[in-house]
């Protein structure tokens, strides 16, 4: 099932049992998800951001977008003529553009604390 739910673009998310364990999985979407919804849409900080970011290495990309396409915290923009960026502030690091990026042009790193 995480397969699956990966390769169609959801994000894997831990949810917490009364903020102490965790009891359930949940593959989430930016359309469906409250959490997701309510943070996107109206800046509620109800999902928290993993301990990872994603980081790209543009000299292996190829432009084809599909970070861009697949990203559901809109980290991810196309600028110019064949290129993208991140917005690292957007970016959770679910890792759904690792995932997507035929070219293996971005990886997950730890974040470094702010």
């Amino acid at each position: 099932m995480l397969d699956k739910t990966t390769e169609i673009g959801l994000v894997h998310m831990l949810l917490l049992h009364r903020g102490h364990a965790y009891h359930a999985i949940c593959s989430c979407c930016s359309c469906c998800c409250h959490g997701m919804v309510g943070l996107l849409r109206f800046g509620h900080k109800i999902v928290e951001k993993s301990e990872y970011i994603a980081t790209h290495a543009p000299e292996n990309c190829t432009n084809c977008g599909l970070c861009v396409q697949y990203c559901n915290f809109k980290a991810w923009s196309a600028v110019g003529e064949n290129q993208v960026v991140l917005d690292n502030e957007r970016c959770f690091g679910c890792g759904v553009c690792v995932v997507h990026c035929p070219a293996e042009a971005i990886t997950l790193k730890k974040r470094t604390p702010s």
